[in-house]
Parts: C-alpha cells; sequence; structure tokens
C-alpha cells in the first residue's frame, strides 16, 4: 500500500525529515520525504497499512503542532525504490 501525505506546521528546520527517515526505516518502510517550497513536507511511504498509520502516529506525538493537511492511500501502488530516503 503507498500513503502520500502532506504535513504543515513548524515541519522544516527541526529535524522533521530526519525523524521520519528514522521511524520508515525502523518500520521497513519504503519511501522518501522531502521539504516544498510552501514550508511543508511532502510524504510518500510503501508498506502495510498498520505501519504506515503507525508511522503517522509517531510523527504526531513527537511532533504534537504538526497537520497533516492531506493523506491518500492506494492499494495497488507497487514501491518505485527501496529504502527511505529524504530528498532535496
Amino acid at each position: 500500500m503507498q500513503m502520500e501525505a502532506t504535513f504543515k506546521g513548524r515541519v522544516q528546520g527541526v529535524g522533521f525529515r530526519a525523524t521520519t527517515q528514522m521511524i520508515a526505516r525502523k518500520l521497513k518502510l519504503c519511501g522518501s520525504v522531502r521539504n516544498l517550497k510552501d514550508g511543508s513536507v511532502e510524504l510518500i511511504a510503501h508498506g502495510l497499512k498498520i505501519d504506515l498509520e503507525q508511522l503517522l502516529k509517531e510523527l504526531k506525538e513527537l511532533f504534537p503542532g504538526v497537520v497533516v493537511e492531506q493523506i491518500s492511500y492506494k492499494s495497488n501502488a507497487a514501491p518505485v525504490e527501496s529504502g527511505f530516503s529524504i530528498l532535496s
């Protein structure tokens, strides 16, 4: 399953991407996270839905002011990459 999410709030310059990568790797998810020009952060992750939801849960706990502005799931999407990376 693929999850795409956009995070708003205090998400740039606070370790949000590195923390996302650490949690995603712990959960054995594939995908990427990157800063967007508007100050938000985009996340694309592939894995089991329970692990994708755990990633969101942990991010919300560690960054309580963050708002998940958009989130979508695609059940038939195959990962386009292996591992989890931070994009610039």
